[in-house]
């Protein structure tokens, strides 16, 4: 029998032969198609090619191969061919001849190239992990309705999966002059002395937003991409090198976009871009549903023709604002308002008007209050308003200023004249054994002592 040729044939195969005592080696075929020679592997030689994160596993277990006189030993490691390429093989080895203290002097073995298929693990567990990441991701995500949490939450979630330096949340609104804008609503990463939260962009305006919104496809941009938008980037995000905008798109509607920046010259991978479109997808949803609940909200606990907040909504912010000011030791003032003769307005005009009327006063008194004021409507033609950190006096000069404003600029574009008010004022006291009832009480009492003295005046108590 020709055992020179069953040998070749076998290497063929992956057979390999390692005569220690002779000083041979006889690689199989594999290794050299990667490039290597018998003298590479004499004497485990291709230790030196092993990948340096597997080679303390791959010694151990030659070590172990000749210490515990085990015949047979199997391992997976990672292997450098000629080429500099890595390859995955599963090496084993068995024993054919041991000297007399039990160290090896002959073994054989088989090598078998597993890359694809420890690709294909790598991959799956890749596809796994990012599965189950966007599943948390999710449900954080949609763990509350309200729009301030599910903005908070997505820029938490999107830390775990992308990597980037800071990232802003962006919602398609309309400006004050009635043109579509994108308007940052959450941010994270940026360094504090940067303010970006309430920052808006034009769609009509050269910038990236404008783009990804009007194709509703993600944008990249890295080095010399980002000077087609040098004026962009340099008033608003400097020091930033590459750039990517998703678009949020629920129901075939685009809500806003989702940006991430990084600081340093790294471009984004495709595999960024679908891991950001996933996430974004879900991001959409999320937002779609947190807009939703906030309108559903508003129509519950805003009256549907002036736009205040209602009865019933009032008791539960005043009870809030009553408990707050008490565990902070700051004033708390509530301001009470009805129109005068505004029965008269009705019967004589129709309700139609009263209800302009109606309009047109409260347009006017949200010019004087503060954005944390609360403005209610109690009744008919009766507003309460809400301020916190408000002494009595301080409230008693808002009320005369909202007086005067009503009195002056009401005239003439519904009545031909001027619509009046009354006021009350009172102030939160420490005495108030019922809370909120003897602050509305005396409230109350001090908007009708003003209707008593003549009308179109302010009474505080």
């Amino acid at each position: 029998m020709d055992y020179k040729r069953v040998i070749d044939k076998f290497r063929e195969l992956g057979l390999f032969i390692q005569d220690l005592e002779g000083k041979k080696a006889y690689p199989s075929n594999m290794w050299i198609d990667w490039g290597y020679t018998p003298e590479d592997m004499h004497e485990y030689g291709f230790l030196h090619f092993v990948h340096p994160e597997d080679r303390e596993k791959v010694r151990n277990a030659v070590d172990g191969f000749h210490q515990n006189k085990d015949h047979f030993s199997r391992i997976v490691f990672r292997i450098r061919d000629k080429r500099g390429e890595w390859h995955w093989i599963l090496s084993s080895s068995l024993a054919v001849e041991r000297d007399e203290n039990g160290r090896v002097l002959q073994y054989v073995g088989f090598d078998h190239d597993i890359t694809e298929e420890m690709e294909a693990k790598a991959r799956a567990e890749k596809a796994l992990k990012e599965a189950e990441t966007l599943i948390s991701a999710n449900e954080a995500i949609n763990a509350r309705l309200d729009l301030p949490h599910t903005i908070s939450a997505i820029l938490e979630q999107a830390v775990r999966v992308l990597s980037f330096d800071s990232s802003s949340v962006q919602l398609l609104t309309t400006g004050e002059d009635g043109s579509e804008e994108m308007k940052i609503v959450g941010g994270i990463g940026f360094p504090e002395n940067v303010d970006i939260i309430g920052k808006s962009f034009p769609l009509a305006s050269r910038t990236p937003n404008g783009k990804i919104v009007k194709n509703q496809k993600p944008l990249t941009l890295c080095s010399k991409d980002l000077t087609d938008y040098a004026d962009f980037f340099h008033n608003v995000f400097t020091d930033i090198h590459c750039w990517m905008g998703v678009p949020l798109i629920s129901k075939e509607r685009v809500l806003g976009m989702i940006s991430f920046d990084r600081l340093e010259e790294k471009p984004y991978s495709d595999d960024d871009l679908r891991l950001a479109q996933a996430f974004a997808g879900q991001v959409a949803i999320a937002l779609g549903n947190s807009q939703l609940y906030e309108e559903t909200k508003k129509l519950a606990i805003t009256d549907p023709l002036t736009g205040c907040y209602t009865r019933r909504w009032m008791y539960c912010e005043l009870k809030q604002e009553c408990e707050s000011s008490a565990r902070h030791k700051q004033d708390l003032s509530l301001l009470l308002f009805d129109i005068d003769d505004f029965k008269f307005v009705n019967d004589t005009y129709g309700h139609l008007v009263g209800d302009k009327v109606l309009v047109r006063v409260v347009s006017l008194v949200k010019r004087v209050l503060r954005t944390y004021d609360q403005f209610c409507r109690i009744g008919g033609e009766e507003f309460l308003i809400i301020l916190p950190q408000t002494s009595v006096d301080d409230a008693a000069e808002v009320a005369e200023r909202i007086r005067e404003l009503v009195a002056r600029e009401s005239a003439g574009d519904i009545l031909a004249n001027p619509v009046t008010i009354s006021l009350g004022c009172a102030q939160l006291r420490a005495s108030d054994k019922n809370g909120i009832e003897d602050l509305i009480g005396r409230t109350d009492r001090a908007m009708y002592r003003a209707k008593r003295a003549g009308k179109n005046r302010v009474s505080k108590l």
